[in-house]
């Protein structure tokens, strides 16, 4: 694991971060273990190959928000908004890790950022969903997250929020009874409070029945 960690061509230290629930999930005695090849780094990574990167899905004039990063727009009536940047776990998979490990392409995160990009959201009347990403949005705190999320429920021309996350493989007690609780609420009185309500959705990804636990 050493090795592939300190192996990158870039200079640069790739990481490694795994839940205790994650790791309780791993069968070891399986070479092909689904969740451990997800997870944990291989010397594959090392080996060259034939593939060449021609274009990349993100383009310097995807983003509304500029260096700040957090706004992606791919399509008129939605946008992609990273409210993190990290995650319970990394996925090797992943080509958000690139983002969330080097700093030359990180996403900022904070207040200031963020009411930039509701003042950008709030601009674009076009736009009915917003994609809320990371990172993993669910690693902020339910304060941040439903203070972020009840900010964008009063943009009148937003119907539909969807969190993205894999926390339900990485780190299911996360999502407690009270945050429950919360989003109903919110959900609720964006529907007393507006002509439409906000439809709230949470965006899952499983890659193997192995990660549909009972927790």
């Amino acid at each position: 694991i050493a090795e592939v960690l300190q192996s990158r061509k870039n200079g640069k230290v790739d990481e490694m971060r795994l839940t205790p629930f994650l790791l309780s999930l791993i069968n070891w005695n399986n070479l092909h273990d689904p969740i451990a090849r997800q997870h944990l780094p291989s010397k594959a990574e090392l080996s060259d190959d034939d593939f060449s990167l021609t274009k990349v899905w993100e383009e310097p004039e995807d983003f509304a928000d500029g260096a700040n990063r957090m706004i992606q727009q791919k399509y008129p009536d939605i946008i992609l908004l990273r409210l993190s940047n990290t995650c319970h776990s990394y996925c090797r998979f992943c080509f958000q890790k690139e983002r969330t490990l080097q700093s030359s392409v990180s996403t900022k995160t904070g207040d200031e950022e963020f009411n930039e990009a509701l003042k950008i959201i709030q601009s674009k009347p076009e736009v009915r969903q917003v994609l809320i990403s990371g990172g993993d949005p669910l690693i902020l705190t339910d304060e941040l997250l439903l203070d972020r999320l009840h900010k964008l429920a009063t943009i009148p021309h937003l119907s539909a929020l969807r969190i993205n996350t894999r926390v339900l493989l990485h780190n299911p007690f996360r999502v407690t009874p009270e945050l429950v609780a919360q989003l109903k609420t919110l959900t609720e009185k964006s529907w007393k409070n507006r002509e439409r309500g906000i439809d709230l959705k949470i965006g899952v990804h499983f890659n193997h029945s192995q990660e549909l636990t009972r927790e």
